[in-house]
């Protein structure tokens, strides 16, 4: 999972906790957390508009990032 995360993100990290449906980890002092997406594209179109929706009214809210493909979805 280092080696995923590291293509994807340029993350080099040392440790990873993995859950059932999720892992977390520490990177520059910041702690990411992955989770399985079940919903549709449409859905996490809305979650990040929503997201944005909320950050331009300054509320602060968990940032969804991009990978190397410039996705959201790895």
């Amino acid at each position: 999972m280092k080696e995923l995360i590291n293509y994807n993100y340029n993350f080099d990290i040392d440790k990873i906790y993995e859950g059932d449906d999720f892992i977390t980890f520490k990177y520059n002092k910041e702690i990411f957390y992955f989770v399985r997406f079940n919903r549709t594209i449409e859905e996490l179109k809305d979650i990040i508009l929503i997201i944005n929706e909320l950050k331009i009214k300054n509320i602060k809210v968990h940032d969804i990032i991009i990978n190397r493909n410039n996705s959201f979805l790895t």
